[in-house]
Parts: C-alpha cells; structure tokens; sequence
C-alpha cells in the first residue's frame, strides 16, 4: 500500500499545467493604394556646365574665386592686366570730345554760312570715327573680365595669377548649383511605371 502512495504522489508532481495564452487582435483596414519606397543607383549632374575663358589675351591679374566657392551671376571671377587697354580708352575718350565739339562748332558756322557742306560732312565723319574707337576700346576693357554666366559653384581651376594667355584658353570652370538632373539606374519592371511630367522624391 505505500508503494502505491509513493508512485501516485511522484506522478502527481511531474504533472505540469499549462500557462495561458495571450492573444493580440489587430484590426485589418482597407486601402485603394500604397506607397512603396525602393533604392536604385543614381547620379546628379548639373543642368549647366561652363568652362569660362578671356576673349582676349593677356596677363591674368587676378583670380577672385578658387575650387569650392559659390558665386552668383555677373560677379566678377578673373581679370587681366589692363593697363595698356585703359591708356588706349582714355586716349579715345579725349579725341571722342574733341571730335564732339569741333563738329557742333562746324555746325554753328554751316548755319552762318562760314564753311562748306564738304567740311561739316568731314567734321561729322571724324566724329563718327572717334565714337567707334572709344567703343572698340570700351569693349575691350570689359573683356579684362570674366564674369559668372550663372549661379554655382567652382568646380576647377586651371591657371593662376601672373599667367600670360591667349584667347579662349580655359581659366575656370562652373556647374550650375541650383539646377541638376538625376540620372537614375531603373529596372525594366519599373521603367513601365513611371510617367512624364509626374513628381519623385529621390
């Protein structure tokens, strides 16, 4: 009888009652579309891309700007010396005056009959003459300068100060820093959905 006892209490122990389970109820809800996020492979390049140079040849003066720097449209990036430029202007300007007053004075004489028509027309011609040259010069003076064509950023700059040149020879060169394309690597499957004129976040 005592074994008996034994083996029923050694049973009664290894019984093992089972916990409860918990259970989480979600709540399924319906939509008309969803947004999928995926990652592809891409690059930006700017829209513009400038390699500015002088139209003109000379010694380059100074370079304002370096690899890196923002500048904004029309500021000033490089100069040559112009010095010879500016002598050659000024000396238009006073034959530009010069040529201004002796032809209204060859007017006023016209007018009281003092000189002929041929020496009023040769005043004239010395006027236009003078005009041109003090606007050949002006034009020159202005291409001593290299201006930003656009808003950006320096990407590279080839010479330095104190470099003799010839025209058109690289200087500088900016990318555009407001505009970009994105060249994007897309998959077949994808190429299908995407559409003109529509907007992605990238």
């Amino acid at each position: 009888m005592n074994i008996f006892k034994k083996i029923f209490v050694i049973s009664c122990l290894s019984i093992r009652i089972p916990k409860p389970l918990s259970l989480e109820i979600l709540e399924v809800s319906m939509f008309d579309s969803y947004k999928v996020t995926k990652q592809l492979p891409g690059k930006l390049y700017a829209v513009q891309q400038s390699k500015v140079a002088f139209q003109i040849g000379g010694k380059i003066q100074t370079i304002s700007v370096d690899i890196g720097d923002k500048v904004e449209k029309g500021s000033v990036l490089a100069e040559l010396d112009n010095r010879e430029i500016l002598a050659n202007l000024n000396q238009a300007d006073a034959k530009y005056k010069l040529a201004e007053q002796l032809l209204e004075r060859f007017k006023d004489l016209k007018a009281q009959g003092h000189i002929s028509i041929q020496e009023l027309d040769k005043a004239e011609s010395d006027f236009a003459v003078a005009k041109s040259q003090q606007d050949f010069y002006q034009v020159k003076l202005e291409q001593t300068k290299i201006l930003a064509p656009f808003n950006g950023l320096i990407q590279s700059r080839y010479l330095d100060e104190g470099t003799v040149i010839n025209p058109g020879l690289p200087i500088l060169e900016i990318l555009d820093s407001e505009k970009v394309e994105a060249h994007i690597a897309m998959p077949l499957n994808l190429v299908n959905k995407v559409s003109l004129k529509q907007t992605y976040a990238f």
